[in-house]
């Protein structure tokens, strides 16, 4: 089996430190973990995400924030914040593909835009004592925007650039764009990550047998459907266990008492084990209140 550094890809809503914290402590392997995005809101940071992103809040792993890649003054407001909570590596996010951000040339919607990110880039460089890494696509529209984007690169000099090999106006949907990555790949001059569909180990295997220099594989939504999927096989007690850890942090943490937890647990089960029993997966779905939750999950861990 190759061996390869595994890096997590955040997904808002879902890999929150609740969820980093349950998952380190019960499968370990990732090498570094990742915020979902900072982003000002009316004029200010949400409670929720400055709470997530706080160092005793993400203690014992390699932990990463990461801003939105946004105009410059609120994207250096961003990095003041995270600086003075004692952060000195900052992840910028050119790769959100969601239509509300990248209209207003937020995200992904940058790359279609050289001149938004160099003054990006000069704005963050003149911060002091940050390292900056850098997510991003191959282009908003066109697949070859990153041939524009990568000398943009040299202002910041990242510690390593993230992949993902679509377009910002593909989402999630179509096909990767090997060719083009195989292209980048063969010019980027900073440590590359790779990105995008993956949710077995022999994928992660396959990856790094192409691209035998890669710096790691992140993953994200195959974290999500199995997150012992770094094993050799499907560790069924590991995920219950990791569900466990999951329940009660949610309880110990959320303010809004049992409708808030079993809201949010719901969450989980849109990707989780999407190959267990559908009638099984189905009551867990339709729980109206965390005993019957808690006994539609236990059931199915008992028949699986």
């Amino acid at each position: 089996m190759t061996t390869i550094a595994i890096h997590q890809a955040p997904l808002q809503g879902f890999t929150d430190h609740i969820w980093r914290n349950a998952f380190n402590a019960t499968f370990g392997g990732i090498e570094c973990f990742y915020s979902s995005f900072l982003r000002i809101e009316h004029g200010d940071f949400r409670r929720k995400d400055i709470r997530d992103i706080l160092p005793d809040n993400n203690s014992g792993m390699r932990f990463v924030p990461q801003i939105l890649a946004c105009p410059p003054e609120e994207a250096l407001v961003m990095a003041d914040k995270i600086a003075e909570m004692g952060y000195n590596r900052i992840d910028i996010n050119l790769g959100c593909p969601f239509p509300p951000i990248t209209r207003k040339n937020r995200g992904a919607g940058m790359l279609a835009n050289p001149d938004s990110v160099q003054q990006l880039f000069s704005t963050l460089a003149a911060k002091e004592g940050i390292t900056y890494s850098i997510k991003m696509r191959l282009g908003m529209t066109t697949a070859d925007e990153w041939k524009q984007i990568l000398p943009l690169c040299d202002i910041i000099a990242p510690s390593h650039i993230t992949i993902h090999p679509r377009l910002g106006a593909q989402q999630y949907k179509g096909d990767i764009d090997m060719e083009q990555f195989a292209a980048l790949y063969n010019t980027c001059k900073y440590p590359l990550i790779y990105n995008g569909d993956i949710t077995t180990r022999a994928q992660v295997d396959d990856i790094k047998a192409k691209f035998p220099n890669l710096m790691a594989v992140m993953i994200g939504r195959g974290l999500l459907y199995n997150p012992s999927m770094l094993a050799p096989t499907t560790d069924y007690d590991a995920i219950h266990l990791f569900h466990s850890r999951l329940f009660e942090g949610n309880k110990n943490y959320l303010e809004g008492g049992d409708h808030q937890v079993l809201a949010k647990m719901l969450t989980y089960w849109e990707y989780l084990l999407p190959d267990a029993d559908k009638s099984l997966r189905k009551k867990i779905l339709k729980s109206t209140s965390l005993l019957k939750y808690s006994a539609a999950v236990e059931n199915l861990f008992s028949k699986i």
